[in-house]
C-alpha cells in the first residue's frame, strides 16, 4: 500500500470548510498516511465555470497543478468531487494526446513547469477505499456509529464514473464505521449548485428544498458527502431557507469528519463547532452509544 500522497484541497475547503481539512488530516495521521502538501497549488481550474470560458485555459492550469504533484513523485488524491472531475479529466486528456501534452508543455516551460503524466488522479474514496481497504478502517474504528442514521449526498459528479463505483464504494466506506444508511426518495436529485450560477431561486427551492425535505422525510441524523459543493449548498440553503420561514435542521457532514469521529478523535480538535447547522446532535448519539 502507498503511503503517501499530494493532497489536493481545492479552493472550497481550505476557504471555509476548515474542519473537513482538518479532520481529513487527523483521520490519515491515524491510519498512517502521509499527505505532502501541494505548494503552489491553486484551483483545479473549476469543471463548470472555467471550462466554459476557456478550455484551453483549464486545461493547462490542471496540467501545472498535476505538475506539482510529479515533483513530490506521489500519486494525487483530491477530497473535492469537482476537483477530481477536473484533474482526472485532464490526465487522462494529456496523457492520451501526445500532441496536446506538447503544445501545453510548451506554455508551462516560460514558469518553469512540465506536465509529464508520471501520476494518478485519486478520488479520496479510492484511496479510502482501494488503498488502505475497509478491513484495516473497520479495525480502527474506536467508536463504531450503529446508532447513527444518515442519508447519502453522493453528488452528481459520483454518477458520472460508473467504471469506478464510485458510489458503491461510497456506501461501503460509510458502512465500515458502522453506521445506518437510510434510503431516501431523491437520492439522485443535485443539489442545487449547476442551477445557483443561473437561477438562484430554482436552485434554492427546486433542488435544495426538495432535496432537504425527502431526507427530512426519513427522519435521519445527518447527511454525509464527501462533495465540498454539496455540503456548503446544503447547509447554507437551509439557512436562506429559515429566513422564509422554511425551518430545517439537519447537520451536514464530511465523510471525514465521520470518519474522524469514529476513530475516536476529538471533535474540538477538527473544528466540528464550526458548523452553521451544528452537529452536537451527532457527536452526543455516538458518544450515548460508546458510553
Amino acid at each position: 500500500m502507498e503511503k503517501k500522497f499530494a493532497f489536493f484541497l481545492g479552493c472550497t475547503i481550505p476557504a471555509s470548510q476548515f474542519h473537513v481539512e482538518a479532520a481529513t488530516r487527523k483521520a490519515f495521521e491515524k491510519l498512517g498516511i502521509e499527505l505532502l502538501d501541494m505548494e503552489g497549488a491553486t484551483c483545479c481550474s473549476d469543471p463548470e465555470i472555467s471550462r466554459q470560458f476557456d478550455e484551453n485555459l483549464w486545461l493547462h492550469i490542471a496540467a501545472r497543478n498535476i505538475s506539482i504533484a510529479e515533483k513530490l513523485n506521489a500519486n494525487i488524491m483530491t477530497v473535492c468531487n469537482g476537483c477530481f472531475d477536473t484533474l482526472n479529466k485532464v490526465n487522462e486528456s494529456l496523457k492520451a494526446d501526445e500532441k496536446l501534452k506538447n503544445e501545453i508543455n510548451r506554455d508551462l516551460e516560460a514558469i518553469g513547469k512540465e506536465y509529464k503524466g508520471t501520476v494518478k488522479v485519486l478520488h479520496a474514496i479510492e484511496v479510502l477505499h482501494d488503498e488502505i481497504g475497509l478491513d484495516t478502517i473497520s479495525k480502527a474504528v474506536v467508536k463504531p456509529l450503529k446508532n447513527l442514521r444518515v442519508a447519502l449526498q453522493p453528488g452528481c459528479r459520483l454518477y458520472h464514473d460508473d467504471e469506478k463505483k464510485l458510489v458503491e464504494k461510497f456506501t461501503a466506506l460509510v458502512k465500515a464505521l458502522g453506521a445506518q444508511i437510510i434510503d431516501y426518495p431523491l437520492i439522485r436529485l443535485c443539489c442545487g449548485v449547476p442551477a445557483l450560477y443561473v437561477d438562484a431561486e430554482f436552485s434554492l427551492m427546486e433542488r435544495t428544498k426538495k432535496k432537504l425535505e425527502s431526507v427530512q422525510s426519513v427522519n435521519v441524523d445527518c447527511i454525509v458527502t464527501f462533495c465540498p459543493a454539496c455540503y456548503d449548498r446544503l447547509e447554507k440553503g437551509q439557512l436562506d431557507l429559515r429566513s422564509r420561514g422554511i425551518n430545517f435542521s439537519i447537520p451536514i457532514l464530511n465523510y471525514f469528519e465521520l470518519l474522524a469521529l469514529a476513530l475516536d478523535i476529538d471533535p474540538d480538535d477538527f473544528g466540528i463547532y464550526l458548523h452553521r447547522i451544528p452537529a452536537d446532535g451527532v457527536v452526543e448519539k455516538i458518544e450515548e452509544e460508546t458510553g
